[in-house]
């Protein structure tokens, strides 16, 4: 059986901006952002989000060799096994 939810259907409207940025004659950059002009413009906003993807990629490049470093330690270790066990 499956339950009934009661929801309220919220009608507050969010208001984002659609930044297009050209970059080097080759790429448009696409962001959406809730940040008003007032407050950052079209540049801060570019760098603002290129520095945040570095910093992601980097975060992700990271994790990756972590995860790459403990699946070598538990293969040396399996390695150990198996050639302590065949040398008997």
């Amino acid at each position: 059986m499956q339950k009934s939810y009661n929801y309220k259907q919220k009608l507050d409207a969010l208001k984002v901006r659609l930044v297009v940025i050209y970059h080097m004659g080759k790429n448009y950059y696409i962001y959406v952002t809730n940040v008003p002009k007032q407050i950052l413009d079209t540049k801060d906003i570019a760098k603002l989000y290129g520095t945040r993807w570095m910093y992601s990629c980097f975060s992700k490049s990271q994790k990756t060799n972590i995860r790459l470093m403990l699946l070598i330690q538990r293969m040396s270790k399996c390695l150990k096994i198996c050639l302590i066990t065949s040398w008997w």
